[in-house]
């Protein structure tokens, strides 16, 4: 199994990072005898499929149920207190679980599009701090932070130039401050983030510290 890396922030968040390496019947024989064959035989697109069983095996390996279920676009597990944070980008898969609300994602460095669709995600006050020396890493990592909180919101709020703020910061800070901001509500979270490889991993926790 190509677990490329486990964070334990702390005794109740977790994050498991799987490379996508094996073939399908691989990860059904791993499933078993948890494997939703029905669920998955309707899903026909084949990296869909992949990311299916995937984010199931990262489950197991956890040792958490593998049926998860969405209310309002979160994911949620039966019986189980914690909450728990999906992502994927092309070969790799992330899950995070945690006491804490939680939101995780996971991206591939795409240089030309990331700077192509900032004006669509980068409020004016965030360009004032951006380090034209690591604008890259930090346009990555604010768009990581951005759809983070966006799961965190139950994908209610979809506007990331006004319902999504980023507190100034350099790549070294250990934590970033972000905010969800909506017509009467407004509060912080704490960012953390982490380059693997060619890939940037967010995850926001609703914990202060």
């Amino acid at each position: 199994m190509p677990i490329i890396k486990i964070i334990e922030k702390n005794k109740h968040t977790k994050l498991i990072i799987w490379e996508l390496i094996e073939s399908e019947n691989y990860l059904i024989k791993y499933l078993n005898p948890f494997f939703q064959k029905k669920k998955f035989t309707c899903i026909k697109h084949i990296k869909r499929r992949y990311e299916f069983l995937a984010i199931r095996c990262c489950l197991k390996y956890l040792g958490l149920d593998t049926i998860v279920y969405y209310l309002n676009g979160k994911p949620y597990i039966k019986n189980y207190k914690f909450n728990v944070s999906f992502s994927h980008s092309y070969n790799k898969v992330v899950v995070a679980t945690s006491n804490n609300i939680i939101g995780v994602d996971i991206e591939k460095c795409q240089i030309n599009k990331i700077l192509k669709v900032k004006n669509k995600f980068l409020r004016k006050d965030e360009a004032n701090f951006i380090d034209y020396s690591i604008e890259v890493d930090q346009l990555h990592i604010i768009w990581g932070i951005k759809e983070s909180l966006y799961k965190l919101s139950n994908k209610k709020l979809v506007n990331f130039l006004l319902n999504y703020k980023i507190s100034p910061f350099s790549i070294k800070d250990p934590y970033i401050i972000c905010w969800i901001i909506d017509k009467s509500y407004c509060k912080a979270f704490i960012a953390f983030y982490l380059k693997i490889d060619n890939y940037y991993l967010v995850y926001v926790i609703d914990d202060l510290i």
